[in-house]
């Protein structure tokens, strides 16, 4: 059985906790979270699909002394910013825990900020873990499936990728990324500051 450390639950985090209580070789051992009206609640009374026996916790150090067992693997679901991210990889590298990440900046980022890539990359080096980033998009939809697509091609002279989506079903957190819901001078404000953006589609 793997066992996972989950870190972040906002509705990405339930979700992907859902996923895997449908799984028989993997299972959540603990969940690590900031929100204090979560911790130390278990994660049946914060969705009634989830196990009783599992629990939330203030910090990964808190999480891994309530275990019998170290988590075979963390996954972080938290951020988009890499800069962001770092701290929280470097908490779970402290104890050797590999970990997998949908922050959408941690996809390729030796491209657009090559000093944070090294930086990561030394910490997962001194402690001997293996990070991934991976997710739906970038990660999957526009990386991974066309490439998995064009393999069976015998040539390829140009590939176009075009994603258009309904943002209304998605979870809060994502609609407020990409501006839906805002007044238009709120939303053209916020396109001026640049922090109106899908992370990761540079």
């Amino acid at each position: 059985m793997i066992t996972i450390l989950q870190i972040g639950f906002g509705p990405l985090g339930v979700q992907i906790a859902k996923y895997i209580t449908q799984k028989s070789t993997v299972q959540t051992s603990a969940v690590v979270d900031i929100n204090t009206d979560k911790i130390g609640k278990s994660l049946q009374s914060i969705d009634k699909e989830l196990p009783e026996s599992v629990s939330v916790f203030a910090s990964v150090k808190e999480a891994i002394n309530q275990l019998d067992k170290k988590p075979d693997v963390a996954i972080i679901t938290t951020v988009s910013s890499l800069e962001k991210l770092i701290p929280q990889i470097e908490e779970v590298a402290k104890f050797g825990i590999p970990v997998i990440s949908t922050c959408e900046e941690l996809s390729y980022p030796w491209h657009l900020q090559p000093e944070l890539s090294k930086r990561l990359d030394n910490i997962c080096k001194q402690h001997n873990i293996a990070c991934l980033g991976t997710g739906i998009n970038p990660g999957f939809l526009m990386d991974y499936l066309p490439s998995v697509m064009s393999s069976v091609c015998k040539d390829i002279e140009q590939v176009t990728i075009e994603r258009i989506q309904d943002a209304t079903p998605r979870r809060i957190p994502f609609q407020q990324k990409i501006g839906a819901g805002l007044s238009l001078e709120a939303f053209k404000a916020k396109e001026k500051l640049g922090t109106l953006r899908h992370v990761g589609l540079q």
